[in-house]
């Protein structure tokens, strides 16, 4: 949501359906990955993942442990106070087509 958010001041968002989460990841990774730790590529990838297999769940999935549990929670608070700090800082404008 963090991410979204990012694009949404933009102005962008993904559409639905299959693939729109890699859309997101890719989109915020490759604009916000330097200043926001939480959207480095592999570290998105890791709690996309792991958000899809809890919310979508699967008897024969990785368990998800107490401690990656741990980790999704304060990775999600990084990334949703670096959305906070880029926004209150003026880090985004409005993305517009030339």
């Amino acid at each position: 949501m963090a991410a979204e958010s990012l694009l949404l001041c933009q102005g962008l968002r993904s559409t639905g359906g299959e693939g729109s989460h890699v859309t997101v990841e890719d989109a915020v990774s490759a604009q916000f990955a330097s200043v926001i730790k939480a959207f480095a590529k592999p570290t998105f990838e890791n709690i996309r993942r792991m958000r899809h297999s809890a919310q979508y769940f699967d008897p024969d999935g990785p368990t998800i442990t107490h401690d990656d549990a741990a980790w999704a929670i304060s990775t999600a608070r990084s990334a949703a106070e670096g959305a906070r700090r880029v926004s209150e800082n003026g880090g985004l404008s409005r993305f517009e087509l030339s």
